[in-house]
C-alpha cells in the first residue's frame, strides 16, 4: 500500500512537472548568442536565479543561471536587461544635484520606459527600484531611512526633490509617497504624463478655473510603451475579446498572421543566418501604425518592412485616462524564406 501510495506520489509530481508552462521568449548571453524559442512561465515579479528554456515545444528544457544572462525577453511584456547602475549618492558642493559614488551591474526588469524609465531588481530577498532620466546613467533609489523625509539625509525623495523638474510633481504628493511598488509605479506615470485635476490655481491674487475636459497631456510628444498603457491598442478581429491578456494575446497572434500572409523574403536575406527580427513600430492616436527597424540595417528588409506596415489596417488606439494615445511596441518576427 505504502509504495503504491508512493508510485501515485512519484506520478503526480511528474505530471505537474512535464506540464510546465512555457511561453514565448529569447534571451541573449553575456558572450553575445541570443536564442529564441520558449521559456517557462513563472512569478516574474519575484527573486529567480535560473531560467528554464526550450529551442521548440518538444524539446528537453535546459537550465541557465541568470548570472549568464544579459537581456531577456518572456514576449511580449517581460523584459529583463543587465545595466550600469548607480547607487549611495553624496550632496554636491555648490550644486543641487546629487553625486553618486558607487555602481554595480545589475539584472533589471523594465517595468516603463519614458522621460523617467523605472527598474526594478532584488538584492536577496529585498526589491529594489531603480529609475534612468532621459536615456542617462541608471539611479538606484534609496530606501526610506527610518520612514523620516528629511534635508538633512538622502532617501529615495530626496533625489526626486534634487533631480526632478518640479513643475512636473506635486510637493504634497512627493511628501506622501511611499516605498513599493504601487505607490512609485502610479508616480512615474503621473510624472512621465501629468494631469491638471479640477482645482482652483492662484497666480497673482487671480483664481483661474481649471476646465473639467484639461484631465491629461502627453508630456514631451512620449510614446507609451504598451505595458504601461492603460488600456491597449486593439487589432480589427479582437473586439471581442475580453479582458487585457485576451486583448494581448489576439493582437500578437493576428500581427503574426498578418506578416506570415504579406512577408516577402528579401534575397539578400534569405541566404543569411538571419531568422528573427525585432521590430518597434508605434499605434499613433488615430491608429495610424508607423515603424522603426531594430538589430538590423539590410536596406533591401528594411524596404519589405515599410511596405507591409503600409498595408497594416487602422488599429483602435490605445487609451490613457480615457484619451487616445500613442503607443510603442516592439514585437519579435520569425523570417520565412
Amino acid at each position: 500500500m505504502k509504495a503504491l501510495l508512493l508510485f501515485c506520489l512519484l506520478t503526480i509530481s511528474f505530471s505537474a512537472w512535464t506540464q510546465a508552462s512555457f511561453a514565448k521568449g529569447s534571451y541573449q548571453l553575456l558572450d553575445g548568442t541570443s536564442k529564441d524559442g520558449y521559456i517557462e512561465s513563472k512569478d516574474w515579479s519575484k527573486p529567480f536565479t535560473t531560467i528554464r528554456f526550450k529551442i521548440d515545444v518538444n524539446a528537453s528544457p535546459v537550465t541557465i543561471p541568470v548570472e549568464q544572462l544579459k537581456a531577456l525577453l518572456v514576449s511580449p511584456h517581460i523584459r529583463f536587461t543587465r545595466k550600469e547602475v548607480w547607487y549611495q549618492p553624496e550632496f554636491s558642493n555648490g550644486s543641487t544635484g546629487l553625486n553618486y559614488t558607487q555602481k554595480k551591474t545589475v539584472f533589471l526588469r523594465e517595468i516603463g520606459i519614458g522621460t523617467v524609465s523605472l527598474y526594478t531588481y532584488f538584492a536577496g530577498n529585498q526589491e529594489r527600484f531603480v529609475y534612468q532620466m532621459d536615456s542617462k546613467k541608471c539611479m538606484e533609489w534609496v530606501p526610506p531611512s527610518e520612514g523620516k523625509f528629511s534635508t538633512t539625509s538622502i532617501d529615495f525623495k530626496t533625489q526626486i526633490q534634487r533631480e526632478w523638474n518640479p513643475s512636473r510633481y506635486k510637493p504634497e504628493d512627493l511628501m506622501k509617497l511611499q516605498y513599493h511598488w504601487d505607490a512609485l509605479v502610479d508616480f512615474v506615470r503621473n510624472y512621465n504624463y501629468p494631469r491638471v485635476e479640477n482645482s482652483n490655481i492662484s497666480i497673482a491674487s487671480e483664481v483661474i478655473a481649471v476646465r473639467a475636459d484639461d484631465s491629461f497631456e502627453e508630456a514631451d510628444n512620449t510614446n507609451i510603451p504598451y505595458a504601461v498603457v492603460e488600456q491597449p491598442p486593439v487589432f480589427p478581429g479582437c473586439e471581442s475579446e475580453k479582458g487585457e491578456p485576451g486583448l494581448q494575446t489576439c493582437f500578437s497572434e493576428q500581427l503574426n498572421l498578418f506578416f506570415k500572409t504579406h512577408f516577402k523574403c528579401p534575397k539578400s536575406v534569405a541566404n543569411t543566418e538571419v531568422k528573427k527580427i525585432f521590430v518597434t513600430f508605434t499605434i499613433a492616436s488615430d491608429g495610424r501604425v508607423t515603424y522603426q527597424l531594430l538589430r538590423n540595417s539590410n536596406p533591401e528588409l528594411a524596404a519589405e518592412l515599410q511596405r507591409i506596415f503600409a498595408k497594416l489596417p487602422q488599429l483602435k488606439p490605445g487609451m490613457m485616462r480615457k484619451k487616445p494615445v500613442s503607443v510603442v511596441y516592439t514585437h519579435a518576427f520569425t523570417l520565412t524564406p
